[in-house]
């Protein structure tokens, strides 16, 4: 009653920005919190990405009618000249190039997912549901794998995180859609120098031109942008150094296993002189003091 009666004006600051149909300005209310499951969305888009460069019957998908542009001198690792053209015929390929992708993860899974080889082996039932799960929108998610859902040990674990990133990567469209932007034109990352330097991928409003003060909004999107930056950028001396760190801090098994995974994608294509080669084919002669080593990493 009494407050109908008031006279008042509503006020828009920044009004140009809130109201743009472009952006959204968003203030961060409250502590930080982890996102969920932020470390296995990393491995798995970085999982699904690598059968994209590797897998033979993905990249013929890719390339039947034009449906992406690829770079054919490109090193096998390099994502920089790939994307995918948006019209019918990609949308018909797309459920294709999905099933291919979790049937390539299923039979060469990387380290960080090798739960899989051992679903596909011994709970055939269970592999077809996470299949299902993994590349069909049209059915929930409990639906689709149900004996997944039900096991309580299973459903509170890791395994459930690596589907759940999986399934919005292929069956919600998020991978097909980061992979239609051009790489340092709509997004990328703003390195050293810039006004408003990131690690993570931002926005770009044109060619090497970040967005400033902006971010996507959409974690995976944002997750997937910036793995496609650093594989065209590479990384900087500082950042290598960092990875390493991290890398060396693990276990014994973990540790040789991610190296000898990150060799066979990148050193063996980049490194044509077979003693230098030979140097840092084992994450055990890695020594970061040694500066003629760091160079050729």
């Amino acid at each position: 009653g009494e407050l109908e009666r008031l006279r008042f004006v509503d006020l828009f600051d920044e009004s140009d920005s809130i109201l743009s149909h472009r952006r959204q300005l968003i203030y961060a209310v409250g502590l930080q919190n982890r996102l969920q499951g932020g470390k296995r969305r990393w491995q798995a888009i970085m999982a699904v990405l690598h059968v994209v460069r590797t897998s033979p019957r993905v990249q013929e998908l890719l390339r039947q009618d034009e449906n992406a542009v690829w770079a054919e001198r490109e090193p096998p690792h390099r994502h920089d000249k790939l994307r995918l053209v948006a019209d019918e015929e990609l949308a018909r390929v797309l459920p294709l190039l999905y099933e291919e992708l979790t049937e390539s993860l299923f039979q060469d899974p990387p380290h960080s997912l090798r739960w899989m080889e051992g679903v596909r082996v011994e709970f055939p039932v269970l592999c077809d549901q996470i299949k299902r799960a993994a590349t069909d929108a049209s059915v929930s998610f409990e639906e689709a794998a149900p004996d997944l859902v039900a096991d309580s040990a299973l459903a509170g674990g890791e395994l459930l995180d690596d589907v759940l990133a999986i399934r919005g990567l292929l069956a919600h469209g998020v991978l097909a859609h980061c992979l239609q932007k051009r790489h340092r034109v709509e997004f990328g990352v703003a390195r050293a120098g810039a006004a408003h330097h990131k690690r993570l991928a931002v926005p770009f409003v044109a060619a090497d031109t970040p967005s400033q003060r902006s971010e996507f909004s959409q974690p995976d999107v944002a997750l997937i942008f910036t793995v496609l930056a650093y594989y065209s950028d590479g990384l900087s001396h500082g950042e290598l150094r960092q990875a390493f760190d991290k890398l060396l801090a693990t276990g014994p098994v973990a540790r040789k296993e991610t190296y000898a995974e990150w060799f066979e994608a990148c050193a063996q294509h980049e490194i044509a002189d077979e003693a230098e080669r030979a140097s840092i084919d084992l994450v055990t002669k890695i020594d970061l003091s040694n500066s003629v080593q760091l160079e050729l990493l």
